[in-house]
């Protein structure tokens, strides 16, 4: 066997380069991990961050149920969905029009998926076809704390400082 000096060994090579490879796909990995509980972290930092699941039934049969986080901000509320990568907003909701049609512990023709103890709360949103009503699957004590938040809106509306009604 003749050995040429300064060739690479093709063997070697394709080892390394497979080990990169799996390198790459493990550091991809963990920092899809590290990013999925820093986004976490950020979106609870904030006042009024609770678990929420969601669905619209704007629709001729509801949606199927996301599981996700709710937070309140000045005159919305923002619905993030556990699994996405994004830091904006799923789901905006305005809180002026916002009014509730009822609540109700869930039942089996509510078909959820994940074991909730608490109640379902159907909203109208003021927005056109499928968004137009959700429902949201909450605890009691964030239900508690949702309907004290969208009813105490300011007289006129949440837009007031939008429209420089404050000087």
């Amino acid at each position: 066997m003749v050995v040429i000096s300064g060739m690479p060994d093709v063997v070697s090579w394709g080892l390394d380069r497979r080990a990169g490879v799996g390198v790459s796909i493990l550091a991809l990995v963990v920092l899809g991990i590290v990013w999925f509980f820093i986004r976490q972290r950020l979106l609870v930092k904030g006042r009024g961050a609770f678990i929420c699941g969601l669905r619209t039934c704007g629709g001729d049969k509801p949606g199927p149920w996301m599981l996700g986080m709710a937070r309140y901000v000045p005159g919305r509320f923002e619905w993030y969905r556990v699994l996405d990568p994004r830091l904006a907003p799923t789901i905006v909701l305005d809180r002026g029009p916002l009014s509730f049609v009822e609540h109700h512990h869930p039942t089996r023709d509510d078909a959820m998926p994940f074991s909730v103890d608490g109640e379902i709360v159907t909203v109208t949103t003021g927005r056109p076809r499928r968004a137009a009503t959700v429902q949201l699957v909450v605890n009691h004590q964030t239900l508690t704390g949702f309907v004290s938040w969208a009813e105490s809106a300011p007289p006129g509306g949440t837009d007031y400082e939008q429209q420089q009604w404050l000087l």
